[in-house]
């Protein structure tokens, strides 16, 4: 997807305005914010004018690709970094590490060694000690939180599942029910996380990853129990 700035947006691209398609009143205001000339919002109109002087509003569809430069709300570089969920600051250059400990009188290390190369959280107190400082903007780049995956294929062995949020398939088929009837199945009967049970007044553990399913559905090759539960746990993360 190409991505365009506001300041591209703020010049006539082929002497042609800009359309912008925009999803709900939140991201009219973002785009109101430098475009204070454009139409107020209405919900039933999902296209805006962007130009410094004329304006309109409509059905995004009904602006024609030869009379306008038509892009996405999400193609504006500087807003759709304002849609996502800031966690986290690394350095730009490392050499900065050591003017920053002398800022704030530690011996920390600030080398991008947390997760995501991150050097310190959104709401720590080094955050805000970097703006008061005024560096935050010119050491550090902010980590956006990891957009989730729209859809995870797991593997099964001869046959691959597709996790989506609004379920789990086989093919076309929808399974979801089946999956989860197998999870309700190993944690309601086996919630320690084994198989478990006495032989002669000896324990047998088994664990769930040296549990062979024979045949599931449609499929006759056999599969791993983890499996169907990793399957399930992906579900759960993805539909969140």
């Amino acid at each position: 997807m190409e991505m365009y700035s506001i300041k591209d947006l703020e010049t006539r691209k082929e002497n042609k305005c800009w359309v912008v398609k925009i999803n709900n009143e939140k991201q009219h205001k973002a785009l109101k914010q430098y475009f204070p000339n454009i139409w107020d919002y209405n919900k039933e109109s999902n296209a805006y004018i962007v130009d410094k002087t004329n304006s309109g509003i409509g059905d995004f569809y009904y602006y024609s690709n030869i009379s306008y430069n038509k892009i996405l709300f999400n193609q504006i570089k500087e807003l759709n970094m304002k849609e996502k969920e800031i966690i986290g600051y690394k350095l730009i250059k490392p050499e900065y590490e050591e003017a920053f400990k002398k800022i704030v009188n530690t011996s920390c290390s600030f080398k991008n060694n947390l997760e995501y190369g991150i050097c310190f959280q959104f709401n720590s107190p080094y955050a805000t000690y970097a703006k008061k400082a005024g560096v935050l903007d010119i050491w550090f780049e902010p980590v956006y939180k990891p957009e989730k995956p729209k859809e995870v294929i797991v593997e099964m062995g001869s046959f691959s599942l597709t996790v989506k949020p609004e379920g789990i398939f086989h093919k076309n088929e929808d399974i979801t029910s089946y999956v989860k009837g197998i999870e309700s199945w190993w944690k309601n009967d086996f919630n320690s996380g084994n198989l478990k049970f006495g032989v002669k007044n000896y324990d047998c553990l088994i664990p769930a990853s040296n549990i062979i399913i024979e045949k599931s559905g449609c499929e006759s090759n056999q599969t791993k129990l983890s499996n169907w539960l990793f399957v399930y746990e992906e579900y759960l993360k993805i539909k969140q």
